[in-house]
């Protein structure tokens, strides 16, 4: 049995969410950005999702040449 150490009186270190990563509180409608490759785009359109369902703001993403494209429409 594997034995571990309890320690008391650690804090939880403070994380932001994902999506403050990116510009999305700081746009306004008709504003967009580009995220260059496939992997990052994913990431950012998952950011873009939960940033729009805890700021009720909406978002529209495309697929364009190498990466992604997100806009905000409301």
């Amino acid at each position: 049995m594997i034995k571990f150490e309890i320690d008391k009186g650690i804090p939880i270190p403070k994380t932001l969410p994902v999506w403050r990563k990116y510009p999305f509180l700081e746009m306004e409608i008709g504003d967009s950005f580009f995220v260059s490759g496939k992997e990052n785009g994913l990431r950012a359109r998952g950011a873009a999702y939960q940033c729009s369902y805890n700021n009720n703001l909406k978002f529209k993403t495309r697929w364009v040449d190498d990466g992604l494209r997100i806009w905000r429409v409301e």
